[in-house]
C-alpha cells in the first residue's frame, strides 16, 4: 500500500487512516466515473494503493477486483481496515471465486472469523 512501516504506533496509526481516508474519497470519484474510464497505469496504481495484487494480473481481472472493492467498501459499508486485511490473507493467491463467492468476501469470513468477538459483535449489531 506503500506505507513506511517505521515509526510510532501513533505515527503509524495516522498514516494508514490518513491512507484509508484517501482510498475512500477516491473509491468514491471512481465509482462516479466508473472503473472502466481508468487506464491501465491507473488501475494498477488503485489496485496496489488497496492492497490488491497486481503482477501478472489482467487488467480486465484488475477492474472486476477494484470494481468488487468499491462494491463492498462504497456500497456495502464494509470497512477499508478489513478490506485491507482479507487481502493480505489471501495476497499470495491468484484473485478467483471458490463456489461463486469472490476469494474477497471469502477472506473477509476468514478475518471476522479470527477476530475477538468482543472486537467483532458490535459492528454486527449496527
Amino acid at each position: 500500500m506503500g506505507i513506511n512501516a517505521f515509526g510510532t504506533d501513533n505515527f503509524l496509526r495516522g498514516t494508514i487512516r490518513h491512507r484509508l481516508e484517501r482510498i475512500k474519497s477516491d473509491d468514491q470519484i471512481i465509482d462516479s466515473e466508473g472503473v472502466d474510464e481508468l487506464s491501465t497505469s491507473e488501475l494498477q496504481q488503485a489496485c496496489q494503493a488497496r492492497g490488491v495484487r497486481t503482477t501478472g494480473v489482467s487488467p480486465s481481472r484488475l477492474r472486476e477486483e477494484l470494481q468488487t472493492w468499491i462494491d463492498l467498501h462504497i456500497k456495502q459499508g464494509v470497512s477499508g481496515v478489513l478490506l485491507v486485511l482479507s487481502r493480505a490473507f489471501n495476497f499470495d493467491r491468484k484473485p478467483a471465486t471458490e463456489d461463486g463467492v469472490p476469494l474477497v468476501v471469502k477472506s473477509l469470513e476468514s478475518v471476522l472469523s479470527s477476530l475477538p468477538d468482543t472486537l467483532v459483535s458490535p459492528y454486527i449489531l449496527q
